[in-house]
């Protein structure tokens, strides 16, 4: 499949920044992140608070609003600041730690104390003459990291309205153009209100009046296909095989758009003849090979159901759009 151009919209939406990625103008990628900015990836030294022994954990001050919580059973090594010799952890130790998921409300942040040997070197020197808690290291912005992760030779043009965005990719030397218009706000201009409605709904139409049901569960997603609108009547076999054919797309495209991870089932309209099933399957598979996040269509079940993994990288998007 050919290359196509990617445009990068970074812009202010409800109180927060909204990135969007675009591919001849349409939305295959969307980030949302509210005026609390994640502080996942950031580098903290902090000072541990309270040992809990019935959960085996430990609450560190990392100098935000609320202590970190850390597993003492997944983190056996723990980077002391003092490079001293230490036995088991307790309360005032002061030590290096990593921020893997953000406080939810007034649920503690998530931290870790897992970094390569090259990281815990640097990290302890830098850590020298400075106490805690304190922030050692932030996580570069999340929209830096969304444009970073496409390759420079495929990125069009980015487009802001946020002069602290449009001055960090300057200097990164990525292209970026800063826009202003108070009769036209950037939100307005690329619909950001429509996009995320279509990107939270629970159907999605397609052009040939087909439509899919896109079911998030505890377990897994499933995604049912329909014919919807469209008129079987006159040419069944073609038209339920058009349907399915433009639903592989779409799907490929709204996995990725609704950063949907895990197990994915998707039942397609009529899977019963083998040679429909491959040529589908490949079809499908190729659009989920344009994902940057590993994605693939593993098999189908005796109930032709069509069976997707997708790699977990972050909140699906309804997540980071609801609770920001």
């Amino acid at each position: 499949m050919e290359k196509k151009s990617v445009k990068f919209i970074i812009g202010s939406f409800r109180n927060g920044i909204l990135t969007c990625l675009m591919k001849d103008d349409r939305i295959f990628q969307m980030n949302f992140e509210g005026s609390s900015a994640s502080q996942v990836g950031n580098i903290y030294i902090g000072k541990v608070q309270h040992i809990v022994k019935n959960i085996n954990a430990a609450f560190i001050d990392i100098g935000e609003e609320l202590p970190a919580f850390y597993s003492l059973e997944n983190n056996k090594c723990h980077l002391f600041t003092d490079h001293k010799k230490h036995g088991a952890l307790k309360e005032g130790d002061e030590i290096i730690v990593k921020i893997k998921k953000d406080a939810v409300k007034t649920k503690s942040p998530v931290c870790s104390a897992k970094f390569g040997e090259a990281q815990s070197k640097d990290f302890l020197e830098k850590s020298a003459f400075r106490k805690a808690p304190c922030c050692l290291k932030k996580a570069e912005p999340f929209w830096l990291h969304a444009v970073s992760r496409v390759s420079a030779d495929e990125i069009s043009e980015v487009v802001t309205d946020r002069k602290e965005v449009f001055s960090v990719l300057s200097g990164h030397h990525i292209p970026c153009r800063f826009y202003e218009d108070p009769l036209l706000p950037l939100s307005k201009l690329y619909s950001f209100e429509t996009a995320v409605s279509d990107a939270t709904s629970k159907n999605v139409w397609l052009k040939s009046g087909g439509y899919l049901v896109i079911e998030p569960t505890e377990a897994m997603t499933v995604i049912d296909v329909n014919t919807g609108k469209t008129d079987v009547r006159s040419d069944k076999e073609n038209t339920i095989r058009r349907t399915d054919i433009e639903a592989a797309e779409e799907i490929a495209r709204q996995l990725r758009l609704r950063n949907i991870s895990g197990i994915i089932m998707v039942d397609f309209i009529d899977l019963k003849e083998k040679e429909e099933r491959d040529s589908l399957i490949k079809l499908l598979q190729g659009y989920l090979d344009e994902d940057p996040v590993e994605t693939k269509a593993l098999d189908i079940t005796k109930l032709y159901i069509v069976e997707i993994v997708r790699e977990k990288t972050g909140r699906p998007f309804t997540d980071q759009i609801r609770m920001r």
